[in-house]
């Protein structure tokens, strides 16, 4: 069932944007997909992006990826916690987090913005428990602070961008909703860097 649901998104999003290629609407410079807007008063967008890789690389390489935020490609060989991060978690360690099914809500601030982290806090909070995951973990989701966004608010999964002005709970659900455990690895283990 998953794997019919995968194929049916993959080829509505190549159909659309070959549709939306045709009509002037070629690939953004934000990955290489064409952005959809979602609606909301956020101006959200999501986009699939270039599978990348699922390499595994040393902890201390740099690494860099086609899209931003990054949705796939070269990551470190641990993952991070599931939850809420106060400090950045690296990118290259929440890669592996969406390899594993995983969808990670992000934001950048140039100034404090509790507003923004509470109501990123509430659309993670209102997520059912997944069964493949024990009680004290609850989700696969990820909630850090990404200083390299270029946009306030995002979230990531495999393959998949959403990017947003503010917080929008409707459309956040609705991507959550559309790509949570949809990638290589269906792995809901907890992980070790804090």
């Amino acid at each position: 069932m998953a794997n019919r649901k995968q194929w049916i998104r993959t080829f509505s999003a190549l159909w659309l944007g070959l549709v939306l290629g045709g009509l002037g609407c070629g690939p953004s410079e934000t990955g290489g997909g064409v952005e959809m807007p979602v609606g909301g008063a956020c101006g959200a967008t999501v986009q699939m992006v270039p599978f990348e890789g699922a390499q595994h690389v040393p902890s201390d390489m740099p690494v860099t990826y086609g899209s931003n935020p990054p949705a796939s490609g070269m990551h470190y060989p641990f993952w991070g916690r599931w939850g809420e991060h106060v400090d950045p978690l690296p990118r290259g360690n929440y890669v592996h987090n969406l390899e594993h099914g995983g969808v990670v809500l992000l934001y950048r601030c140039t100034a404090p913005c509790p507003d923004v982290v509470a109501g990123l806090r509430a659309v993670m909070a209102a997520r059912p428990q997944d069964p493949a995951c024990s009680p004290a973990i609850r989700s696969r989701i990820v909630l850090t602070p990404d200083p390299l966004l270029t946009v306030p608010v995002a979230a990531s999964a495999w393959n998949y961008v959403y990017r947003a002005d503010c917080v929008d709970a409707p459309s956040l659900h609705a991507f959550i909703d559309q790509h949570y455990d949809q990638a290589s690895e269906s792995l809901c283990n907890d992980g070790s860097v804090l």
